[in-house]
């Protein structure tokens, strides 16, 4: 008994301290890509600037088999393990706006949108994803490593630079919707980025419903230099690392 208490004791000193590091160093802005293939897909990414909430997909729902599996178990089966993991959503959001590979994958291949949000408010519980090489970790109870674990990822993600808001499935009965969906402040959307292969038309919906603060940029691949920059559609201002767009964004 005295073991487990000083287990938990530790346990709990360990999780603080990784939100503290957690919140000294998050970002100012964490991203999340869309893509915008279908009217469905306009349709979500719409709610999200209309009605403040973002989709968070259970880790079935997520593109990576090995989720969930940094710890090796000793004294749990992995059907026990499915079933544990069944019961979390993953929230994926990135430090940069301006990634090639996200903007090909995840936003439709510059056809989407990239939306950047301000942090230390509404997203303080998001954490910095850890990328390894291989399983790091002896676990005696999945349910206690589960959510390190969820943290974790293959090194080969490693380009995505992702920080993730993690949670235990919560079912309400009076609002079926709620527990599907991470909501926010309307004022914590900063901007909004467009790939350049975006439809106008779309533009123009996105547009309409933005709120007025909102800043829009388009996001265009630069050969010269190799890399991609953001652009004010107003002020035509160009911004090539994040740097330079928290700058821009500062009131």
């Amino acid at each position: 008994m005295q073991f487990d208490v000083e287990y938990e004791i530790e346990r709990q000193e360990h999780e603080l301290e990784v939100q503290r590091e957690s919140y000294d160093s998050m970002p100012k802005i964490l991203f999340k890509y869309k893509a915008i293939s279908s009217i469905n897909d306009l349709s979500r990414a719409c709610d999200i600037l209309q009605n403040n909430r973002i989709y968070m997909p259970t880790y079935q729902e997520l593109n990576d088999p090995l989720e969930g599996l940094n710890s090796k178990l000793l004294c749990i089966d992995e059907n026990t393990r499915e079933e544990l993991r069944k019961k979390w959503q993953i929230l994926a959001l990135s430090t940069d706006g301006l990634i090639p590979s996200l903007w090909a994958y995840y936003a439709g291949n510059y056809t989407g949108i990239c939306i950047g949000f301000r942090t230390h408010t509404t997203f303080d519980d998001a954490k910095k994803v850890q990328y390894v090489t291989k399983q790091e970790s002896i676990s005696w109870d999945v349910g206690l490593s589960l959510p390190d674990d969820l943290l974790k990822k293959s090194k080969d993600w490693a380009s995505e630079k992702e920080w993730r808001i993690i949670r235990q499935t919560v079912s309400l009965k009076k609002c079926s919707d709620c527990s599907k969906f991470f909501t926010f402040k309307p004022e914590d959307i900063l901007c909004v980025f467009i790939g350049y292969k975006i439809d106008p038309i779309i533009v123009r919906t996105i547009q309409s419903i933005m709120a007025e603060k909102t800043k829009l940029f388009c996001v265009h691949p630069d050969n010269e230099r190799y890399c991609l920059y953001a652009e004010d559609i107003n002020t035509h201002m160009t911004y090539y690392d994040m740097n330079q767009l928290y700058t821009a964004l500062e009131p």
